[in-house]
């Protein structure tokens, strides 16, 4: 990500996902150094394991089908 329209676009691929109900939050940032890229964090709500490696694979793919690659670095479950 290198502006700002870039993490609209992060923002809204992430809101229309088709896991967004899972979404109970989510923001996303420019990250500072030489490079362009950002970063995005999102506290998702699921019933299984499964369900929350579906929510996680369904927005890594609305990410990536907006033209941005995408990975997970962490995964936090309370």
């Amino acid at each position: 990500m290198g502006c700002i329209a870039c993490v609209n676009k992060i923002d809204t691929s992430i809101r229309q996902c088709e896991s967004a109900a899972s979404i109970t939050q989510e923001k996303s940032w420019l990250t500072e150094g030489p490079g362009k890229g950002g970063m995005a964090e999102l506290k998702i709500s699921g019933q299984s394991t499964e369900d929350i490696d579906k929510v996680i694979q369904n927005v890594v793919t609305a990410i990536e089908n907006a033209g941005f690659e995408c990975k997970t670095e962490r995964l936090h479950i309370d």
